[in-house]
């Protein structure tokens, strides 16, 4: 072989050589390339992702303040209605930017559709007083629950849970999934607490619950 490459011309020689080092630098240079390839990918995703994950938490933020506010004004606190009324507009408007924000996404927007659809009749419910201060508590926790799901789902979508960096992972882990789940833990507890003040009295399975409230909040802190 070698005799072989001695007769040809230089020209060839080095066509040769650059045919059998190609495989030696063209496999690895184009596993690196695909690796980077799909951390670009995986970035701009998680990029796009964020704003939308943030508006589904302020949507859920904005739902648990309209809890507070309902479980007074329902229990009697007149003062609340107008705070309540303002509320009520935002967690609307908070709603229709998150429907915008996940119309590219089909199983996510019909998620969100069905959160929209029950907290439409929810306020209205809340506005008519047609409901007790424990009926609204109730409603508004299955709803703030299904908004939950639905940053879950926004969360998978945009690939933020899937970061193969341990830091990022967790820390949209925690900011993502922990935190909310805590502050929702609270936000329970508000909302019974407020009913509870304005009912002047508590049953000893509401004592036990808002106690097993208490005791969820501090595992989720911890």
């Amino acid at each position: 072989m070698f005799g072989l490459i001695d007769h040809l011309k230089i020209s060839h020689k080095f066509a040769v050589v650059a045919a059998l080092a190609l495989p030696m630098f063209g496999v690895p240079t184009a596993l690196l390339v695909r690796t980077d390839l799909a951390a670009i990918d995986m970035a701009r995703s998680e990029a796009e992702g964020m704003p939308r994950a943030a508006t589904v938490l302020r949507a859920i933020q904005l739902t648990q303040q309209h809890r507070a506010l309902s479980a007074g004004m329902l229990g009697g606190a007149t003062a609340m209605e107008a705070p309540r009324q303002a509320k009520q507009a935002e967690v609307e408007q908070a709603l229709d930017k998150v429907a915008a924000d996940s119309a590219a996404w089909p199983q996510i927007a019909a998620q969100v559709a069905d959160v929209r659809s029950r907290w439409k009749s929810l306020a209205a419910a809340v506005a008519g007083r047609s409901l007790d201060g424990r009926q609204s508590n109730a409603q508004h926790t299955a709803l703030v629950s299904e908004e939950l799901d639905a940053l879950g789902l926004v969360v998978d979508a945009a690939r933020l849970s899937m970061d193969p960096e341990p830091a990022i992972h967790h820390a949209a882990d925690a900011v993502l999934q922990a935190l909310p789940r805590l502050g929702e833990t609270l936000g329970r507890m508000r909302a019974q607490g407020t009913t509870l003040l304005q009912q002047r009295e508590a049953t000893p399975p509401e004592r036990a619950q808002l106690a097993s409230l208490a005791d969820s909040a501090r595992m989720r802190r911890a």
